[in-house]
């Protein structure tokens, strides 16, 4: 049993970067069983006598253990399938590949995401009119935390609209911390929210790039909820920073938090 418990076995292929997922300090879960019995007495009967139903008792119970990510496959798989994961490292994604507005697979099931610290940039030449990086739709749930980031960029300097995360039907997005940026479009949003979705932000940093874009847009019957973080536009009108859709009337952006650069957060959102 001691050899059990003071040694620790890692696999010859771990690197600094797989120790790194584990950060400062980690748990180390062992079950050891040991029981003996005279002759003629069930053994498991005298090993629930003496501990309880360990296995129905397990100290980790309810603890989920993420999977690494470290390639696009990977990534596109986990948004379908949902579930927990961690970002092993930065990923490229060729939106023009994608065949459609997003170029990832759409968020229906809850999913959260550690960005671990790096990014997911959707890189594209496309001159599609809606160009999207992260979707959450259906009644789809995503955190993403890590202070990682999620890019967009358009080589070509498209005509039309993207974001960087993206929330339409019921959809619900928790923004914990990163970098969140839009650029080469005409129109950059990093954060649009559509339908009846809802999108929290508790902290974490946003910009664009262009002189008339949105940085955070609401829609519809949307709801985004601001409680922290850094928000710079490259509009110079204030209302570009925080907008409304003209007629979402019952759109909201609820602000408790944050820093907002060339903006009053306590001035009504612009209609657009």
């Amino acid at each position: 049993s001691r050899p059990s418990l003071l040694q620790v076995y890692l696999d010859p292929k771990t690197t600094n970067a797989d120790m790194g997922l584990l950060g400062k300090t980690f748990d180390i879960l062992v079950k050891t069983q040991a029981t003996q019995a005279i002759s003629g007495v069930d053994s498991d009967r005298v090993l629930d006598d003496a501990f309880g139903n360990v296995i129905e008792n397990l100290p980790w119970d309810d603890v989920v253990i993420p999977c690494i990510i470290e390639n696009e496959k990977q990534l596109r798989n986990f948004f379908k399938e949902g579930g927990s994961c961690v970002l092993s490292k930065d990923i490229t994604i060729n939106g023009d590949l994608s065949g459609g507005w997003n170029a990832l697979p759409t968020i229906k099931k809850e999913t959260i995401l550690n960005l671990n610290g790096h990014t997911i940039k959707n890189d594209t030449t496309t001159s599609n009119n809606f160009n999207m990086t992260l979707v959450g739709s259906s009644s789809g749930k995503l955190t993403l935390t890590g202070n990682g980031g999620v890019e967009f960029t358009n080589n070509k300097k498209s005509n039309g609209s993207s974001a960087a995360v993206y929330a339409t039907a019921t959809s619900n997005i928790i923004i914990e911390d990163g970098t969140y940026i839009s650029d080469g479009s005409k129109y950059n949003i990093a954060v649009w929210a559509q339908d009846n979705s809802v999108v929290t932000i508790n902290g974490g940093t946003f910009k664009n790039t262009n002189e008339v874009s949105d940085l955070i847009y609401a829609v519809g019957n949307a709801t985004i909820y601001i409680n922290g973080g850094f928000f710079e536009s490259a509009s110079s009108a204030n209302s570009d920073t925080l907008n409304i859709m003209g007629d979402s009337i019952n759109a909201r952006i609820i602000i408790s938090g944050g820093t907002f650069v060339n903006d009053d957060p306590s001035v009504e959102p612009g209609d657009d």
